[in-house]
């Protein structure tokens, strides 16, 4: 958060006004992200992790799945029914094995992550 100079140039000239203040008064927390997941899953059933991000202020989430293998699994994100700012990953692993789950909160590694889940 504070006070920023915002430099727009045209043609390498300042453009009337430019620098302009811009205060930033949003910021995300990343380190506030919650996530519940079991830490083993079976092949072909769908594996859910939660991830509350009630109190990590305005982001993106980003949700990054990947097989023992480094290949990328599916992963979808729903919005969950009983909060608004919880959503829900769900993958369905197809090999045995440790699966990567990497969660990122406006380009920011979320502590913990890569979350690891061992599939049977």
């Amino acid at each position: 958060p504070g006070d920023y100079d915002l430099i727009i140039k045209w043609a390498g000239e300042h453009i009337p006004g430019s620098p302009f203040t811009v205060n930033s008064v949003h910021k995300c927390y990343p380190e506030k992200i919650s996530v519940i997941y079991l830490k083993t899953a079976k092949i072909e059933q769908p594996c859910i992790l939660a991830v509350d991000t009630s109190e990590a202020g305005i982001g993106v989430l980003a949700v990054k799945a990947t097989d023992p293998s480094g290949k990328d699994v599916d992963v979808n994100l729903k919005k969950a029914k009983d909060a608004k700012r919880k959503v829900m990953a769900e993958f369905v692993p197809k090999s045995a094995g440790k699966h990567q789950i990497n969660i990122k909160w406006s380009r920011i590694q979320v502590p913990g992550s890569p979350f690891l889940v061992t599939v049977l």
